[in-house]
């Protein structure tokens, strides 16, 4: 009998260690495959070029050179970087290895065509480069009216300058070079596959499209002067072409699937376009305001700037809520970079500070660089993404802010096998438990 009993004990024991050790390991593995499958890249904000909040015009090194509140920015095949340095009226170029010189522009506001800096420009705007022609495209447009000249521009990269399209005088017409007519045309993309070159044309809340031989056609929005005339501040509607309405469309990007992407500066959302027109809304409900959320339960503040990677992640340079943020393919907008609070503080994602960022745009190496309009500077996002130790399936880049769908499944596993191996311990104990008392009857 006393045998029995310190059988019956030990057994008890060893199974109580067993559960036990069951137990702890299972809340460690859950606990490492949550932290597996929600690892958030890390953010780095850094200066790349300019002098904060000093207004000027100096070539050099990026480190002291001057900017006189730029917009927009592109990179050539060579890594270069192009520079719209709007109040200069000129193009700057950053080198690769950081020296900041002038490509294009007098500095005086004009519209003369020209090469390098015998070309003017008045207040140019945004650009956007093609990558197998290396023909740089410039949008520009003044509110000065005495030298109000809504066009686009054309340069080679030899540095000359034509006016591809528009007038000069500010309107709404398809057509030819520069029987077309813009009225305050803004953000600029190319599509890299078709040559085909797509503007924001803010005012008139349409989009427009160009062809490599500047012909002009509206494919979304008011198509007719006198409808922004009758809705200066447009509207908002998805739909087809001319069905479709916008409040002041500003930053675009073209996917790698021919998808438009559209920051709507005064709808306060993010749309897409096909390339025939058919407008949608993605993110943002149209109030001004700040909040994380999906698609239109998200808010913007004006955002302005708009750029896609490879992978369908949208990044969006929200001017007036001074932050980055970004939008996953399945519509999840969140915070990368940027406190809300105007400053140029450069640090973590969470604690670094823009002053009215505009211009977005992504290098090779997948780092975003913004103009950072109102601080006068260029500044650089380093995305790091975490890889999970022995994972093999998290299949693709993580997005900022958002779990890393995929990652931890082995570990998962593991727990479910930890856990079962918890219950069939304690299945044993007990019917032990149910013998010893049965034999001592």
């Amino acid at each position: 009998m006393k045998t029995r009993t310190y059988n019956n004990t030990l057994l008890s024991r060893i199974i109580l260690v067993m559960i036990a050790f069951a137990l702890l390991l299972s809340t460690v593995i859950i606990s490492l495959s949550a932290r597996q499958a929600h690892a958030a890249p890390t953010i780095e904000v850094t200066t790349f070029a300019g002098t904060a909040s000093t207004v000027g015009y100096v070539d050099g090194p990026a480190s002291s050179a001057q900017f006189n509140y730029p917009h927009d920015i592109a990179f050539d095949a060579a890594g270069t970087m192009y520079v719209v340095d709007t109040s200069n009226n000129r193009i700057r170029a950053i080198s690769p290895s950081g020296v900041v010189s002038t490509f294009a522009g007098s500095g005086v506001a004009g519209g003369a065509d020209g090469v390098g800096t015998a070309a003017e420009f008045s207040s140019p705007h945004s650009i956007a480069i093609n990558p197998t022609t290396g023909i740089m495209y410039v949008t520009e447009a003044s509110l000065e009216p005495s030298n109000h000249t809504p066009r686009v521009r054309a340069i080679t990269p030899t540095g000359v300058v034509t006016t591809l399209a528009g007038s000069g005088v500010p309107g709404l017409a398809d057509g030819t070079g520069t029987a077309a007519q813009f009225f305050f045309p803004t953000g600029i993309a190319v599509n890299a596959n078709t040559g085909m070159i797509y503007v924001a044309d803010s005012y008139a809340h349409s989009i427009r499209a160009i062809t490599p031989a500047g012909v002009v056609t509206t494919i979304a929005g008011f198509d007719d002067i006198l409808d922004v005339a009758a809705a200066p501040n447009g509207g908002y509607a998805d739909g087809t072409g001319t069905a479709a309405r916008f409040s002041y469309p500003q930053g675009i990007d073209v996917g790698g699937d021919g998808m438009i992407y559209v920051a709507e500066f005064g709808g306060h959302r993010i749309r897409t376009v096909t390339p025939t027109g058919v407008v949608t809304t993605i993110a943002g409900n149209g109030v001004a305001g700040y909040a994380d959320g999906t698609g239109t339960a998200a808010q913007f503040n004006s955002p302005t700037g708009v750029v896609v990677d490879p992978s369908g992640t949208i990044y969006i340079a929200d001017s007036f809520n001074n932050r980055i943020r970004a939008i996953t393919p399945a519509g999840v907008v969140t915070t990368i970079a940027g406190t809300g609070t105007a400053g140029s503080v450069n640090g973590a994602g969470e604690v670094a500070q823009f002053n009215a960022p505009t211009g977005i745009v992504l290098n090779s190496a997948g780092d975003l660089f913004i103009t950072d309009t109102y601080n006068q500077l260029i500044r650089q996002i380093t995305i790091n993404t975490p890889t999970p130790t022995g994972d093999s399936d998290s299949g693709g880049a993580a997005i900022p802010g958002a779990p890393n769908a995929g990652s931890g499944a082995q570990l998962n596993t593991l727990a479910v096998l930890a856990i079962t191996g918890v219950l069939l311990a304690l299945i044993t104990l007990v019917m032990s438990r149910k013998r010893s008392m049965y034999r001592g009857k």
